[in-house]
């Protein structure tokens, strides 16, 4: 976590703050800026902003499951967000029914000025919901994607992930067991 692009943001679109305020202050405590938005569309930026390198996504914003609905909504707010000059990023889907929706708004994404580098599936309930849970760890999903993308020198990406993952599970642990 400590090796985030020097000016790097982070942006989390929830409309349960509540869902994602652990994670805000742990962001926070370790001096991480973030930017939030409820998801809705009169509370979203009127200019996009620039230089975000990690975006979480809750994608249900209603009671509302049909697909193309949720995928939509989920284009207008990272385009809305992040216009077409901002650069590479990761997508963090961060929802429980994450998973449901992931193929098809990479497909939607795909020709898209705005498509992230690459997009993980995580489950908020994984983190924050269960006490006794321990922190999910994704690792293994990193790999998976880079490997998909066929990215260079994936040895030393995921040594370095795998370090900055493992600082970030010990302050998620140590957060989880001072808030039981």
């Amino acid at each position: 976590m400590d090796n985030l692009p020097n000016g790097g943001k982070v942006v989390i679109v929830d409309d349960c703050f509540q869902e994602i305020l652990p994670l805000i202050n742990i962001l926070n405590k370790n001096a991480i800026p973030v930017i939030y938005y409820s998801g809705r569309a009169n509370e979203l930026p009127i200019k996009p902003l620039h230089g975000i390198r990690l975006f979480f996504l809750d994608l249900r914003f209603s009671t509302n499951t049909d697909t193309k609905t949720i995928v939509s909504n989920a284009c207008n707010i990272l385009q809305t967000i992040l216009g077409e000059n901002n650069g590479p990023y990761l997508l963090i889907i961060w929802s429980s029914t994450g998973t449901d929706y992931k193929e098809k708004l990479e497909n939607a994404l795909r020709d898209k000025l705005y498509r992230p580098e690459f997009v993980l599936c995580l489950s908020k309930a994984d983190y924050f919901e269960i006490k006794d849970s321990e922190v999910y760890s994704v690792i293994g999903d990193i790999e998976k994607i880079l490997d998909e993308a066929d990215v260079e020198n994936i040895d030393s990406i995921m040594e370095k992930s795998q370090r900055e993952l493992l600082q970030m599970k010990m302050r998620m642990k140590k957060y989880l067991f001072h808030r039981a």
